[in-house]
């Protein structure tokens, strides 16, 4: 009799213990939800919102592909979606056997995050979306040397600056972090007077555009470097003898620069251009200038 007590007792504790090694083995692997975040129907950034989860929240965890995660809530939790992506960096993975208990998250005040705290950020891919860039530019074009020459003829004095100030305004949309798209407007001003008699007027209008290149793995500084084409008007004028005379030139622009970075949404830009004017395109007849910005960019929309 006790020999059979023993044996159904040790056959009840192997069968508990198999039954309970089998639910931690299917017991699919959680995640939890670090950051508020939207599950989306489909693994990319633009799909459709299924969800919206918050900090605290563990989900169930089905597939992976890329950087997303194919997630369900609970079974015990009621939800009024199924499945759907979350992107991983708004997650972390959980062992298998953790308590599907949200853990209390800290609240933290809203404040701006400086740039030099964005370490795990840019790990993870954060990047302004939008940069703004707004500055002074100074336009060096051998050709205005003849402006000197036309002075001295003149009976005027020998000009030493030649150079045209002005403005540019840079407006970047990023799609990644390392490449974006970028649409530059310049403006550039020149004029000589003799005894109070204007006698040279000289300005040029640029708009341009093109690809990006950043390299974001600095905490303060990001080179950039960039190709533009587009279109410039330009007017040149001798107020004194009624004479004027405009025309359109095709722009190609490489350059680059670097912004230095103050904060989240600010950094300071440091850019040169070397353009080249083609008067007659592909005639062969071009006009070399070279154009130093500096600018503060306002950055935004962070991705």
């Amino acid at each position: 009799m006790k020999m059979v007590t023993m044996r159904t007792a040790i056959l009840t504790v192997c069968i508990h213990w198999v039954m309970s090694t089998a639910a931690v083995a299917q017991q699919a692997p959680t995640v939890r939800v670090v950051q508020t975040s939207v599950i989306v129907n489909e693994p990319r950034g633009d799909a459709d919102v299924v969800a919206t989860v918050t900090p605290g929240a563990v989900l169930e965890l089905l597939d992976e592909r890329g950087s997303w995660y194919l997630v369900r809530p609970p079974d015990a939790t009621p939800s009024d979606w199924r499945t759907g992506w979350i992107n991983r960096s708004m997650v972390e993975v959980l062992d298998a056997g953790v308590s599907r208990e949200p853990r209390p998250v800290p609240t933290v005040p809203t404040r701006r995050v400086p740039a030099q705290a964005r370490v795990i950020d840019r790990q993870r891919g954060t990047y302004p979306g939008i940069e703004t860039t707004v500055g002074w530019s100074l336009l060096l074009d051998s050709s205005l040397s003849d402006i000197s020459d036309l002075s001295i003829l003149l009976g005027g004095p020998s000009l030493n600056d030649t150079s045209a100030l002005g403005v540019a305004v840079a407006i970047t949309e990023n799609l990644n972090p390392w490449l974006g798209v970028t649409v530059d407007i310049g403006v550039n001003f020149f004029s000589q007077d003799l005894v109070g008699i204007e006698v040279f007027d000289f300005k040029i209008l640029t708009i341009l555009a093109g690809p990006k290149f950043t390299y974001r793995q600095a905490d303060r500084v990001a080179p950039f470097g960039q190709l533009l084409i587009g279109g410039a008007y330009l007017n040149a004028s001798v107020p004194l003898v009624g004479f004027s005379e405009s025309e359109f030139n095709f722009v190609l622009q490489p350059g680059g620069g670097i912004d230095v970075v103050l904060s989240d949404g600010v950094a300071l830009r440091f850019g040169f251009d070397a353009r080249i004017l083609f008067d007659r395109p592909f005639a062969g007849d071009t006009t070399n200038q070279f154009r130093f910005t500096m600018g503060i960019t306002f950055r935004s929309n962070f991705e």
